[in-house]
């Protein structure tokens, strides 16, 4: 538990999901809202909830959980608002930042394009439009995904990348995993967070943040 200053606060939970995390922040909210100071009397609190992804940074996750608290004021105060189960973030909004690029204009046009296509996904169910635009946009993200691991595969090859074989296996792995959740969640089988967890967890930070980033010593080279 630390002070951040002024009047934030911030309340780190280990091994605790984002359901747990909004509960207790409620149980929080309650408690403050029901006690009242022999000075300054009865007073509120607000509260900002998120759960980490496996690769994201610290400040990646205050950003959010920040994000999620003056959601908090802005709705009217004394309330929690929580981000980081994929369903409900509406904030979820992922920025190209310059350390992304790679050497390779194309490969990072196509880095860049997953992005924009994962950040209209997470805009249709804010909007809670039809089912059928989701699975366009779910398409279309699946597609683009398969066009450039084929060209990420070429790149590496003609720059001579040394692991060129692992990042291919890599790639296979991956592709199968999310044909998988994608045939499932069509068919029903598979809530829209658990796909789309996979998308941001494995493809966006997995792939392209950890990965991908062992050969651009390899491809700026060309620059």
């Amino acid at each position: 538990f630390f002070r951040l200053g002024g009047e934030e606060f911030l309340l780190l939970m280990p091994h605790t999901n984002i359901k747990e995390g909004i509960a207790l922040g409620e149980r929080i909210r309650r408690e403050i809202e029901k006690y009242e100071d022999p000075i300054v009397g009865k007073f509120t609190a607000s509260v900002g909830v998120a759960q980490s992804y496996g690769n994201e940074s610290f400040d990646d996750l205050y950003k959010r959980v920040d994000s999620a608290l003056y959601r908090a004021k802005n709705e009217g105060r004394n309330r929690v608002v929580g981000v980081g189960d994929i369903e409900e973030d509406k904030g979820i909004l992922f920025e190209w930042k310059k350390e992304w690029n790679s050497g390779d204009e194309e490969n990072d046009k196509q880095h860049q394009k997953i992005l924009t296509i994962a950040n209209e996904i997470v805009t249709i169910m804010t909007l809670k439009k039809d089912m059928k635009i989701e699975v366009e946009e779910i398409d279309q993200l699946f597609k683009h995904i398969q066009h450039h691991f084929e060209y990420e595969e070429e790149l590496l090859k003609k720059v001579g990348y040394p692991d060129y074989i692992a990042h291919i296996g890599y790639h296979e792995e991956l592709a199968t995993k999310l044909a998988e959740l994608k045939l499932k969640y069509e068919e029903g089988e598979l809530k829209f967070s658990a796909f789309f967890a996979f998308i941001v967890e494995e493809i966006i930070l997995g792939h392209l943040l950890e990965k991908d980033t062992l050969f651009f010593p390899y491809t700026k080279e060309k620059e």
